[in-house]
């Protein structure tokens, strides 16, 4: 049995934030974001929503993160995934899972339109429940099958992979308060910049050994 451990080498956000009275599918289906974090200080999954002026707002928080696996064999007998965030910070207007989705669609750069190419990327490869993060610490996720297939893929390469608010992906509002109480969902994690809590990814494997036959 051989172990990969391997630290993020990029981590990403997008947002939207809608404008004063747009409703929340409008804001959570755009093609576009408004905003693209990609200095690697906070990896932040969620949504809120507000009510001012007597107008409802509403914030879609997406992420992505990069993974180097040069150094997984392509042939590799995977038997187990971790992906582990340091969590630092958490809001929780309604519970949600942080979940794991493809980034088949995202580029090695960033850009605004990324926030509409994750809006069909819903098949989980992994969650963990907000509810149950453990503050300041490493939280781990364990990537299930079509998580592991996705590493199998990317092995000698990149293995990109993003992330989403359940709620997000099953459209479902935050919903708003009393005029100008945030009703926030969200849940924040270390990016690659910060030291000691980067992002990263435990694989165990078998590697491959071939069969010598003698005539």
């Amino acid at each position: 049995m051989a172990q990969l451990v391997v630290e993020s080498s990029r981590t990403g956000r997008i947002n939207e934030s809608g404008d004063p009275g747009e409703a929340y599918l409008t804001v959570q289906q755009k093609a576009t974001g408004d905003s693209v974090a990609d200095d690697g200080t906070t990896l932040q999954i969620g949504q809120e929503g507000v009510l001012l002026a007597g107008q409802e707002e509403y914030e879609v928080y997406r992420a992505v993160a990069d993974f180097s696996l040069s150094s997984l064999p392509v042939n590799a007998d995977i038997t187990s995934v971790l992906l582990s965030l340091y969590h630092t910070a958490i809001y929780l207007s309604s519970d949600f899972d942080v979940t794991l989705v493809s980034a088949a669609d995202i580029g090695a750069t960033l850009v605004a339109a990324d926030y509409g190419d994750l809006l069909d990327d819903t098949v989980s490869r992994g969650s963990i429940t907000a509810s149950t993060l453990v503050l300041d610490s490493y939280n781990d996720i364990t990537l299930n099958a079509t998580g592991v297939a996705d590493i199998l893929t990317a092995a000698g390469g990149t293995f990109r992979i993003a992330f989403r608010s359940s709620r997000d992906i099953s459209q479902t509002s935050p919903g708003v308060g009393a005029t100008g109480v945030y009703h926030t969902e969200a849940a924040i994690f270390s990016g690659h910049s910060v030291t000691n809590k980067k992002p990263k990814l435990t694989i165990n494997y078998v590697p491959f050994i071939p069969k010598i036959f003698y005539f």
